[in-house]
């Protein structure tokens, strides 16, 4: 049985009956072996400064890739440590660093040696707390992806599966992850450096503080076998680490610099995007129709056209112009707002890049909730504006669950062929609240209104 906590005063023990190696190795700086002046066993291993994993969940906004590398080197760092024969027993947010190198330390001030009947339950007890974090890791990522590529979402939603399944040891959850992430992480050196920018940014001061400055003194090192008694708080440390000079400005500044500057971007984007529910902006459809529509609430990204152009060119901006059959357009029923009660945003796209008229176009819609602990079920329909008569048709749309806890859901909802004459498509939320999204144009090239 392993000792967790060690006498005043340890000496260095060449090594540990074989049991326990030295190693060194991705997440771990090397493992060694300890004996107190009374004969028992433990083990310890000095930790670098960096960022706790906590810091980084609740201040930085992760993107999908900076999540599944953390991800992978948390599994990594956790298999090492078994491959030696010792177990964390404190796994959470806290014990774990995001090094200033980008990968992921272990405060491991709680090991034990994995020996006889032990092994299997605190191997799991180990495996259990890496999940409970992958799916921490895997939520924040989930906000962030609005606007990731294809393939993401469902991606961080076989990651998040992968946490919730029961593994017997980390090696095999290891492997499945891996797979999952390679198409994930396009450009590991460049997530890597912005994970060393999140550590330097985040990082904190040594466990037990900084020490006052000694001074330097020309007395010979004492013989090791005469070693004097060393405080606890000191024996975590390197003997030959060296001295590290200079001064930092305070912890608590660095938190007052942070919400200073929150609190200026958060009125930089009111100021930008802060039109209130009544705010409405006119848009010009072809044939000389103009459709007022509510301004949306959040920045939306450009949506291309399904001819693939990014303009609706040919569209006559002349006042009163009639349409081809001679129909003069009638004023446009006024859509729900841009955001209602927990859906935040609604964007509707086409999945295709090219959809030729007179064809049934396959129509990806995205929904952005405020996550519910309980699961919500979320309905919407097409709304169609007819260039010929000016009106709205409604059109089937779809509907998808949102588990709890996710802010997020996407489904494919079909363009008909035939029916109206669309000019532009609005995707409205009929539950939990009623919501629209921003207008996709919808090209109209050589079209009339037979």
């Amino acid at each position: 049985m392993v000792d967790r906590e060690p006498s005043d005063g340890v000496a260095p023990l060449p090594a540990l009956t074989g049991r326990l190696p030295e190693v060194r190795a991705v997440g771990l700086i090397p493992v060694l072996s300890v004996e107190s002046r009374d004969g028992r066993m433990w083990v310890v291993s000095n930790v670098e400064r960096g960022a706790p994993l906590r810091r980084v969940l609740s201040v930085a906004a992760l993107t999908p890739p900076q999540a599944c590398l953390l991800s992978e080197g948390l599994l990594t760092a956790i298999a090492r440590l078994h491959e030696v024969g010792a177990a964390h027993g404190r796994l959470d947010a806290d014990s774990v660093l995001v090094g200033l190198d980008g990968t992921v330390w272990l405060r491991d001030w709680a090991l034990s040696e994995l020996a006889g009947q032990e092994r299997a339950p605190r191997v799991a007890a180990d495996v259990a707390a890496a999940c409970t974090l992958l799916q921490q890791l895997s939520r924040v990522a989930l906000a962030r992806v609005a606007h990731e590529p294809e393939g993401t979402v469902d991606g961080l939603l076989a990651l998040r599966g992968l946490a919730g399944r029961t593994w017997a040891g980390v090696d095999q959850l290891l492997e499945e992850l891996r797979n999952l992430v390679a198409p994930l992480v396009p450009d590991r050196g460049r997530t890597l450096t912005e994970l060393r920018a999140i550590a330097h940014a985040l990082r904190e001061d040594d466990r037990f503080g900084a020490r006052a400055e000694e001074p330097e003194t020309e007395d010979p090192e004492p013989d090791p076998g005469n070693r004097p008694p060393v405080r606890r708080d000191r024996a975590f440390e390197r003997p030959d680490r060296p001295r590290r000079l200079g001064l930092r400005p305070p912890r608590r500044s660095g938190v007052l610099v942070l919400s200073l500057l929150s609190v200026a971007l958060l009125a930089l984007t009111v100021l930008v995007y802060g039109p209130g529910p009544a705010a409405r902006h006119d848009l010009r459809l072809p044939g000389g129709i103009t459709l007022q529509v509510p301004s949306p609430h959040v920045p939306v990204v450009h949506l291309p056209l399904l001819s693939g152009r990014g303009t609706a060119e040919g569209a006559s901006s002349t006042p009163g112009a009639r349409t081809d059959a001679g129909h003069q357009p009638r004023p446009a029923p006024t859509l729900a707002p841009a955001s209602a009660g927990p859906v935040s945003a609604i964007l509707v796209q086409p999945v295709r890049p090219d959809c030729p008229p007179q064809d049934t176009c396959p129509l990806r819609v995205d929904v952005q909730l405020t996550p519910a602990p309980h699961a919500t079920q979320v309905t919407w329909t097409l709304e169609a504006f007819d260039r010929c008569t000016g009106t709205l048709h409604q059109l089937p749309g779809g509907s998808a669950t949102a588990l709890a806890g996710w802010p997020y859901v996407s489904a494919t909802s079909s363009l008909p062929a035939t029916g109206p004459h669309p000019a532009a498509v609005f995707a409205v939320t009929t539950s939990p609240a009623r919501a629209s999204s921003p207008p996709l144009l919808l090209p109209t090239p050589g079209a009339g209104c037979e």
